[in-house]
């Protein structure tokens, strides 16, 4: 600002503070995002990870082991916590290599919340196709017993927990990179 200017003219610039709320309500949703990926890991733990405190095998004592670190204390909120770590850490890379930098937090949100609802519907048709799989019977004695053991909900569980696994390193490859980069648009303003 120049001495001579009038300070009128300086003071108050209205495309300046429209740009700080745009940034403001950019982090904003990207905040309440992380804390929906946040949730999604802790039903994850909780729904995968942990399901085997529910039936003990005593034979497989380190799956309860595990199973008991991860149900309860720390252990079922550090799966989730490194998710959004990760998601963070791959933010603060990319957020000063981009030209538009407004649109980074957008990018990450929209990416994120596509990721949580095709994982939403993939987990539904996997479920409906549990239900509707036929029970292991006697005539399975035939095939091998070793894998008709486990019910078709728990094959089910393992394909969705694969699943997932691919969507989240295709997520992080996706904010990492920046494949889904907003180009601006620039409208050509008339002079005046």
């Amino acid at each position: 600002m120049r001495i001579h200017q009038p300070v009128s003219a300086s003071a108050f610039n209205p495309s300046l503070y429209i740009q700080y709320v745009r940034t403001l309500a950019a982090i904003i949703l990207l905040v309440g995002v992380w804390y929906l990926l946040f949730v999604w890991g802790l039903v994850m733990t909780e729904g995968w990870l942990a399901r085997w405190d529910a039936t003990p095998n005593p034979a497989a004592t380190w799956q309860v082991g595990v199973a008991a670190f991860l149900h309860n204390g720390i252990g079922l909120y550090m799966p989730a916590s490194g998710l959004v770590l990760i998601s963070l850490a791959l933010f603060f890379y990319r957020t000063p290599r981009s030209t538009g930098r407004l649109y980074v937090p957008v990018e990450f949100a929209w990416s994120t919340l596509l990721f949580l609802s095709i994982n939403q519907l993939l987990f539904r048709i996997l479920h409906g196709l549990a239900a509707s799989a036929p029970m292991v019977g006697p005539e399975a004695e035939i095939l091998d017993t070793a894998a008709m053991a486990r019910g078709p909900a728990t094959l089910f569980a393992e394909l969705g927990w694969g699943i997932s696994i691919l969507m989240l390193l295709a997520l992080f490859w996706i904010q990492g990179s920046g494949v889904l980069h907003v180009k601006r648009r620039h409208v050509a303003r008339p002079k005046a």
